[in-house]
Order: C-alpha cells, then sequence, then structure tokens
C-alpha cells in the first residue's frame, strides 16, 4: 500500500497499521454502499503515477502562463483518496502541491478541482487554530462527499 507520513504523533509503523484498517473499514463501506471508486473526471489531463484500491497519485501539468523558479512551467502532484470518516461517510479527498512547493493559485486549484472531480461540489475546510496541521505549507486539500450531499444550498436568486 502507498504510505503518506502525517503529524499524528505516531510512529511511522503504527501510523502504516492504522492506515491500512481504516483502507479496510473503507473498501468494506464501499462495497456495502454499492458505491465504486470513482473516476477522475480528465484522465487525460492527468497521468497516474502510481494507484491502490484507496490511493492514487497523479501529476497534472499546468495549463497557466504563469512559470516557476527558472521559469519552467509548473506541474501539480495531486495525492487522491477515499476514506470512511468520523461522521460515517465515505469522502474522496485530494491534497496537491506545486512542484517548487509554493502555495498553488486559485486558477491552479481550480484546474485540479475540474481535472479531479469535474463538475461535482467540493469543499475546502479551514479548521481553527487549535486544529490545524500544517505538515506541508503550499499544500491544500478539497474533499467531496461519495455518501451525497452535506451542504446546505448556498443559492440566492438561482446563482451563489
Amino acid at each position: 500500500m502507498f504510505k503518506i507520513e502525517n503529524s499524528t504523533g505516531l510512529s511511522i509503523e503504527e501510523m502504516n497499521a492504522e492506515q491500512d484498517k481504516l483502507a479496510e473499514r473503507t473498501i468494506e463501506a464501499m462495497k456495502l454502499r454499492s458505491i465504486d471508486r470513482p473516476k477522475v473526471s480528465n484522465p487525460f489531463a492527468v497521468r497516474v503515477q502510481e494507484c491502490e484500491q484507496t490511493f492514487a497519485w497523479y501529476r497534472l501539468p499546468s495549463y497557466s502562463k504563469k512559470k516557476g523558479l527558472n521559469n519552467t512551467p509548473v506541474n501539480l502532484e495531486i495525492l487522491e483518496s477515499i476514506s470512511l470518516e468520523k461522521d460515517d461517510r465515505l469522502w474522496w479527498h485530494i491534497s496537491f502541491t506545486r512542484q517548487d512547493r509554493l502555495i498553488p493559485t486559485y486558477s491552479q486549484t481550480n484546474q485540479v478541482r475540474k481535472a479531479v472531480f469535474g463538475d461535482r461540489w467540493c469543499i475546502q475546510v479551514f479548521p481553527g487554530k487549535d486544529e490545524h496541521v500544517n505538515d506541508h505549507t503550499g499544500c491544500l486539500h478539497l474533499w467531496h462527499c461519495l455518501d451525497g450531499e452535506v451542504l446546505p444550498d448556498f443559492r440566492k436568486f438561482g446563482t451563489i
């Protein structure tokens, strides 16, 4: 299985064991709810580098005119996961970063959202100070609930 690190306070071995258990619970929940692994909306823009049953890793070439350090195009690295969370819902999550480790722009964030989620609703979370964990200052995250909408309809007069 593809292993990732974070700041949980667990050893790498303990964290990997917890990730394996979560992956098993997630796969079981997907089977019970008849939810197939979602497909990335734009497979031509996203080159798959590594895949597992609940994880995948992609590289998305930047179409932005903006260049990175040394005037080179900026590619985006994307880590995708599906996880059964504490709310007992299945969440499709992506974390993404620029290869030059700077924070992705709004345009790049929207490019990633469209490439992975297509036209689906997704959310970006800004937790309170006490719950904020930042393992990588140039990494952003988006989530989509696979068990149905969880957000209220914010439209007023037909638009947001």
